[in-house]
């Protein structure tokens, strides 16, 4: 009499090949899906940094006088392209014109005495312009002030 026996050896190598392929071809969809999404927010936040530095490029801020006496008086000129909303200096935000509206291009300020930090000699200004519905403050074209 001859006795069949059925290995169950074959069975369990195609469970395991099923179950590697299924755990591999899903990382790759959630690695596919993290790459796309990081990718995405990063192509946002160049295309936002690049509009941002051509608006920048094309204002411009200059020291028009300036007064070491008691009350360091300053006055700015806008020659660039854009209307200035504001400067911020030692961390306070100050506008530029008597009634709070931006500084229009060829356009001088009032003068800024509030600007000037005497302990530390030196004050950094940054011009703030808004464009497109947003303020943006462009840091790289700060003004040093010293005294």
């Amino acid at each position: 009499m001859t006795v069949l026996c059925h290995p169950k050896k074959g069975v369990s190598q195609a469970v395991a090949w099923v179950l590697l392929l299924g755990l591999s071809i899903s990382l790759a969809l959630v690695v596919g899906t993290w790459l796309s999404r990081i990718t995405e927010d990063t192509g946002k936040e160049i295309v936002s940094d690049t509009l941002n530095d051509q608006r920048c490029a094309d204002t411009v801020l200059v020291l028009k006088s300036q007064s070491c006496s008691s009350l360091y008086n300053t006055l700015f000129k806008n020659t660039g392209s854009f209307n200035i909303t504001k400067v911020k200096c030692n961390g306070q935000s100050h506008f530029l014109t008597s009634d709070n509206s931006p500084l229009a291009p060829g356009q001088e300020s009032i003068s800024l005495s509030t600007c000037f930090n005497a302990t530390l000699g030196v004050t950094g200004v940054v011009p703030f312009i808004f464009f497109d519905g947003l303020e943006t403050a462009c840091a790289g074209k700060s003004l040093s002030i010293r005294c």
